[in-house]
């Protein structure tokens, strides 16, 4: 067996070979796990430093928003001045006999209460057993403390009952007689309720219960505070809730009375920021008025018609966030038919604004009506227009983050949305302009009857028209060597005669050839003439036309016995 072991043995050789190979594998695989390892250590703290760094973001941001909001809550006790809101604290304290081993440490708890006192703020103190009584009621001018002293060292040796319904009734009448915008109740009892027999609040009297609680609704609101605190584990102060359903109620040990009511101190002051608010968010409201009564006006095919509308804040302390949203015409009705989604409606400002208290803003919406058709009818049409238009708008109330912290969640109110709107046009081919346009088209008829017709029909008219010839041409003179022609009848020719060389009447003479005349007829005021119109030119008959020089030389109308000169002879129309 070593024989195959010896040096430069083949089986030596392999298994050193393998022993390497194997080693360096291992070598390798471990570089290989410590890589990954490593990898994985890398990719595992960048994943922890990525969560640590958005945690810590995350965290700036929620500390900055909570710091945002407590700004905006500071700024709402300024808004409002709480240090100011009048406050009427109604104290009612159980004064029974089996309050005597307590007594004390409640006087002491209440002189806490007295840290919340302000300056002008009212007090009224109810000790109550079988029967209540006010023991002091007024305003804190001097020392708080004076509160204390109007307190009984003791409660009442007679107090062997407990009539917590009649005590109720005497903080509900306390509360309706006062004035002040917040009514801050603590009722204090540490046993059950046990009226006498003569009180309207016994046991199983129903009716008594029900008509205080419908007393209580007629003046409660969020203005009232109740604190239903009970000295005991084994009280009915709970009957408090049958009455002012809202009250916080307690139980607390009397030694926790003074540690209780330091710790009310904030929340007195967030009561009162709550009073003012829910009458601020009670009376508050966006009004939206037009700055000017009436209807819009006049409106024409793809016209466009504008009207102000002003928005204005009845708020007294907040400021208010307005998101004005595309207007929107609900109906439009007409005594013609139209569809409202031919009128496009737009709000031509800004579509937030921001309003102060008791401020206002002013905003355009336009109305843009559709082609409309024109009628040809002559007389002038009144089309209205009577329809609905809506102000879509979205207000909040400002500083937003401010009372959502005070978990308020408060109702704008927003009056004249709805707004009624009327606008019309005027249709048909107005009176006036159907007189200017006949006035305009008789003239123009005038002026081509003058101007082509007339002359046309003129020359009609003489050609057409014109009267026969009458009468007779006398010749009493004639050229040297020239015979005297006989009389010549004109009515043998018709409407008009030629006299030359070869025209109707032949002549001879020096100059007929290219001197000749034509004697026509025509009318004169209503009267038939004999004209002759004197030519310089040559006559051609041919067949039975005439042509005639074109050279006028004269034209005369002739009066009987009139003599003319053509040629060197005399003619007379007789």
């Amino acid at each position: 067996m070593s024989d195959y072991f010896t040096p430069g043995s083949p089986i030596l050789s392999i298994t050193v070979c393998l022993i390497l190979s194997w080693e360096k594998s291992i070598i390798r695989l471990k570089k290989e796990r410590i890589i990954a390892v490593r990898r994985n250590v890398i990719i595992g703290f960048s994943i922890f430093c990525m969560i640590c760094l958005f945690s810590i973001s995350l965290s700036n941001n929620v500390i900055a928003n909570e710091q945002a909001s407590k700004d905006e809550v500071d700024e709402l006790y300024r808004l409002f001045d709480v240090g100011n809101v009048s406050t009427h604290y109604v104290v009612a304290i159980d004064t029974s006999l089996s309050m005597k081993d307590s007594f004390s440490s409640v006087r002491d708890g209440l002189s806490a209460l007295t840290d919340s006192f302000k300056k002008g703020d009212k007090i009224s103190i109810i000790t109550f057993d079988k029967d209540p009584k006010v023991i002091y009621q007024g305003a804190i001018e001097g020392s708080k403390n004076d509160f204390i002293k109007e307190l009984p060292k003791s409660p009442n040796k007679e107090g062997r009952s407990t009539d917590i319904g009649k005590a109720l009734e005497s903080v509900t009448r306390q509360i309706e007689k006062s004035d002040e915008e917040l009514q801050l109740v603590f009722f204090l009892t540490d046993g059950l309720d046990e009226p006498p027999d003569s009180s309207p609040f016994k046991k199983n009297s129903d009716s008594s219960w029900e008509g205080l609680r419908n007393k209580a609704e007629e003046i409660e609101g969020n203005d009232i505070k109740v604190h239903g605190i009970g000295l005991n584990s084994n009280t009915d102060i709970d009957l408090i809730k049958k009455i002012f359903p809202g009250t916080t109620q307690i139980t607390l040990s009397p030694n926790e009375l003074k540690n209780y009511f330091s710790s009310l101190k904030g929340e007195i002051r967030e009561a009162k920021l709550m009073s003012e608010l829910d009458k601020e968010l009670r009376g508050g409201k966006i009004k939206i008025t037009p700055e000017k009564d009436g209807g819009w006006g006049e409106i024409e095919s793809e016209g466009r018609l504008e009207r102000e509308y002003k928005i204005k804040s009845d708020y007294e302390h907040l400021s208010s966030l307005i998101n004005l949203k595309a207007p929107r015409l609900m109906s439009l009705s007409s005594n013609r038919k139209k569809d409202v989604e031919d009128f496009r409606v737009r709000l031509v400002d800004d579509n937030e604004v921001i309003l102060s208290p008791g401020e206002s803003k002013i905003v355009t919406i336009s109305v843009t009506a559709p082609e409309f058709t024109k009628s040809r009818k002559v007389g002038s049409v009144k089309e209205t227009f009577d329809g609905e238009l809506v102000l879509d708008i979205e207000a909040t109330l400002l500083p937003e983050s401010g009372l959502k912290s005070l978990e308020t969640d408060p109702k704008v109110g927003v009056t004249g949305r709805r707004r009624e709107i009327s606008f019309y046009r005027m249709d048909g081919f107005p009176f006036t302009m159907a007189a200017i346009y006949v006035l305009a088209a008789v003239i123009f008829s005038g002026v081509i009857v003058r101007t082509v017709i007339y002359p046309v029909g003129k020359r009609i008219k003489k050609s057409v028209t014109l009267p026969p010839l009458t009468g007779r041409l006398a010749f009493s003179n004639a050229p040297e060597n020239k015979n005297l022609p006989g009389p010549i009848s004109l009515s043998s020719f018709g409407k008009s005669a030629v006299i030359g060389k070869t025209g109707d009447i032949n002549i001879k003479g020096e100059g007929i050839e290219n001197r000749h005349a034509e004697f026509f007829s025509k009318w004169v005021d209503g009267k038939p003439v004999v004209a002759i119109r004197r030519i310089d030119g040559s006559v051609r008959v041919s067949k039975n036309t005439i042509d005639v020089g074109k050279a006028v030389i004269d034209e005369i109308e002739l009066q009987q016995g009139d003599i003319v000169d053509i040629a060197g002879y005399k003619i007379q129309w007789l």
